[in-house]
């Protein structure tokens, strides 16, 4: 599970972050100091720090932010600053090092758009993406590559399944139909094997009756086709 360091100095806004976070399924940690911030990460591991533009009197966030990247790269660590300075504040915070910038005061889906936007160390999550279309295959596998994942491709049902009997997936994303087999059975199968993979099932025509068919074929949940790429990666 991505684990998200909040560090935010106002006692209610700390909380209602963390609750639209776990909200969202992330495991949240929260702070109310840069002192606290820094001390958090040493001796945790997390996916990414939402952190707060003022801190405790005299700290400001885009200071505690130059003294992660003393020790963690953008990569490594992904910060997204908050603060309700504007702008001029945000660029301030890219140059000393942060991800992404979220203009308070925000709404639910904007954290959420911007946590998407910006790549998660934990990322690192191997997905298989199997579709009949090559050009679907490509476009999409690259996109999710780009975004830090670890991608396999396939295209015929006999494909997926020796990718999964070679190496373990954290996620298949299927199309409901191959030349050689169904999506719904590559998917039962694939849970008898492997109870712990998450599916998603793309469903691709009479909507009602493909997502009845994912989910009885255990499918973890269903991604209605055509979808964009931004909708794809808020399944994930």
């Amino acid at each position: 599970m991505t684990k998200i360091l909040v560090a935010e100095y106002e006692d209610i806004v700390r909380s209602t972050i963390t609750k639209m976070l776990e909200k969202f399924g992330y495991e949240t940690t929260s702070v109310a100091t840069g002192r606290e911030a820094l001390d958090a990460v040493e001796s945790g591991r997390f996916d990414l720090i939402l952190l707060d533009g003022d801190m405790e009197k005299g700290v400001k966030g885009i200071d505690i932010c130059r003294e992660l990247r003393k020790k963690f790269s953008r990569k490594d660590l992904p910060v997204i600053q908050m603060s309700g300075w504007g702008d001029d504040y945000g660029e301030e915070a890219i140059l000393a090092g942060a991800n992404g910038y979220l203009k308070k005061p925000f709404k639910m889906n904007e954290l959420r758009r911007a946590i998407i936007q910006h790549p998660l160390k934990q990322m690192a999550k191997k997905i298989l993406f199997a579709d009949s279309e090559g050009l679907v295959t490509s476009l999409h596998s690259r996109y999710l590559k780009d975004r830090g994942y670890d991608v396999s491709t396939a295209s015929t049902g006999d494909e997926i399944l020796d990718n999964v009997g070679r190496e373990r997936f954290d996620l298949a994303i299927l199309d409901d139909k191959f030349p050689d087999r169904d999506g719904y059975g590559v998917c039962s199968r694939l849970k008898s094997e492997d109870e712990k993979i998450r599916i998603i099932g793309v469903v691709k025509s009479y909507p009602r009756h493909g997502a009845e068919r994912w989910k009885e074929a255990g499918a973890d949940d269903t991604l209605k086709s055509p979808y964009d790429l931004e909708s794809l990666e808020e399944k994930i």
